[in-house]
């Protein structure tokens, strides 16, 4: 997904889940990080979300599914993100329209406060998607997108795998696309250092 596209799907997406689509793109956040992100979490002055926690659902003993809140799978997981810059007034905006909250709420909950299962997320974004002409997007692809867009930015594998909360270089690889933007700006600059060519 480039820029423009990103814009298009979050412009598209319903104004109630647009927030947490934003982050979820713009922070590489798996589905069930963005649901379990509370008050304290986000941190505006800095500009930063801290992941502590992740909806998920497990089977109640009773062949049943009930949404719960747990740690991540890994302490790599367990991590701060920066947010984009540029995306900081909109998600001011978002939050001083929310209602009073204490530390420990979640900023996406349902109407109760509890947890939110992740299917009313991957319906807005597959609703989103769908409104731009691209119904094929998985909700996993923005985390790809991500990725992808901070490889193109000059992040380092590292930098990503930190960015992804992945305990290997090469579960963060699998998640950065192959850009040819990005290597044509590589080549851009490796022409400008080489100097002209004045041929044999």
């Amino acid at each position: 997904m480039t820029a423009t596209v990103i814009n298009a799907y979050l412009v598209a997406a319903d104004p109630k889940w647009r927030v947490a689509l934003l982050l979820s793109v713009t922070c590489a956040l798996r589905i069930g990080e963005t649901l379990g992100l509370r008050e304290r979490d986000l941190d505006l002055e800095k500009g930063q979300l801290h992941v502590h926690q992740t909806v998920a659902k497990v089977d109640d003993g009773l062949g049943r599914r009930r949404v719960v809140l747990q740690d991540p799978k890994t302490r790599a997981s367990q991590r701060t993100v920066h947010l984009l810059p540029h995306t900081l007034d909109e998600i001011r905006t978002w939050h001083k329209r929310q209602p009073k909250r204490r530390l420990d709420d979640l900023l996406f909950p349902d109407e109760y406060g509890r947890p939110v299962d992740d299917e009313r997320l991957r319906r807005a974004h597959k609703k989103a998607a769908a409104a731009i002409g691209r119904p094929e997007l998985r909700n996993h692809d923005l985390r790809a997108t991500a990725a992808t867009m901070s490889a193109e930015a000059g992040a380092t594998i590292r930098e990503i795998q930190d960015q992804l909360g992945h305990t290997t270089p090469q579960m963060a690889l699998r998640y950065q696309t192959a850009s040819a933007v990005r290597d044509a700006e590589r080549a851009r600059r490796v022409s400008e250092a080489w100097g002209h060519f004045s041929g044999a």
